[in-house]
């Protein structure tokens, strides 16, 4: 998501991940234009309308710094926001988790969210929630959401590798 004072003149050199499918071209007076690379059937940008917020970050550069949660910036499927909650300054995020997805996903394990990077606070089959600091939610388009809207979901690439490695292994 960007404020009214984002700057967008480095946006033609790098990558960016729209949503973590879509890739920035370059500058306009009042902002910029994206081309999604991963269609849309799998996502939900077919019902975004025009101005709607999305969360924007770069690629990591080959010889940046790690830090953080290993995301890559696809898209394994699409959620919903089911519920919302204020706790103090903070907020709890509650989202529904599809079927084939629910493996992936443990408690204090990472999970993308509209392309931002979360931990899992809490796992049950069907959904799982998020505990949202302030800078978190002022910045992304979670401050945009709704209970019922819908979020695109990444889940933990290094449990998919481990699946895929055992599977001759497990029963």
């Amino acid at each position: 998501m960007c404020g009214p004072d984002t700057q967008f003149s480095h946006v033609h050199r790098h990558q960016y991940e729209d949503y973590r499918i879509a890739v920035a071209r370059p500058p306009f007076a009042d902002g910029i234009e994206v081309t999604a690379v991963r269609p849309i059937v799998k996502t939900d940008l077919g019902d975004l309308d025009t101005g709607a917020a999305v969360n924007l970050e770069r690629a990591l550069p080959a010889d940046g710094r790690f830090d953080g949660h290993f995301v890559q910036g696809h898209v394994d499927g699409v959620a919903e926001v089911t519920g919302i909650e204020q706790v103090d300054d903070d907020w709890v995020f509650g989202f529904s988790l599809p079927d084939s997805m629910d493996r992936y996903v443990v408690e204090k394990g990472s999970i993308t969210v509209d392309g931002i990077s979360l931990t899992v606070a809490e796992f049950e089959d069907g959904g799982f929630t998020t505990a949202i600091i302030p800078a978190t939610y002022d910045i992304t388009s979670l401050s945009a959401k709704s209970v019922g809207d819908p979020v695109h979901l990444e889940v933990d690439v290094i449990a998919k590798y481990v699946e895929s490695l055992t599977e001759g292994y497990r029963e």
